[in-house]
């Protein structure tokens, strides 16, 4: 049986209240963890929340576990992972936000969100691609291109994870190089 622990003052019994709601092993291993993260993704936001004091807002996320992490993009609810699972943990704000090399946000329409993260990559496919030009280069950042195999069309089709409702199209290409007409 343990001891019962003396109150001296508010101040330590604020101090008790807090340890005794953060006293998570999982949760106070992958907290320096968490804690670097802004650092190393500075397009995300990352907020913690004490479900001791905030259990309506745990509740209505749907908390069950600690420590949960929730992924959201424009105040939509993406993902979850629950776990003190670093590596996970890391590739999936990777994923979501990736690194701030992208740099190519100020460009896009405001209100409107770069939808690359949601793609769906091995459920893509294309019509007359060349075997070494395929779809795949298009859809990353490396120094790949797609091109057509026999004429001049390609049809593309682009899977999604999730329900989008697309604005525009992007296409990245030298001015002499990149397509003429897109239907």
């Amino acid at each position: 049986m343990g001891l019962a622990t003396v109150i001296e003052n508010e101040a330590h019994f604020q101090s008790e209240m807090v340890n005794a709601g953060t006293k998570c092993p999982p949760c106070q291993r992958i907290a320096p963890f968490f804690e670097q993260l802004p650092a190393k993704f500075p397009r995300a936001v990352f907020l913690k929340i004490d479900v001791d004091r905030c259990a309506e807002t745990a509740s209505s996320q749907g908390v069950s576990a600690m420590p949960t992490f929730l992924f959201y993009r424009n105040r939509t609810r993406i993902d979850r992972l629950q776990g003190a699972d670093t590596a996970t943990l890391e590739s999936k704000v990777r994923q979501y936000y990736g690194n701030d090399d992208a740099g190519d946000e100020d460009n896009s329409v405001a209100g409107h969100m770069d939808l690359c993260t949601f793609i769906v990559k091995n459920e893509c496919e294309c019509l007359n691609e060349t075997d070494n030009h395929p779809l795949a280069h298009a859809l990353t950042n490396g120094g790949g291109y797609l091109a057509s195999d026999c004429d001049e069309q390609l049809i593309i089709n682009i899977s999604f994870n999730q329900l989008v409702k697309l604005h525009s199209l992007k296409i990245k290409a030298p001015g002499d190089k990149g397509p003429k007409f897109v239907k």
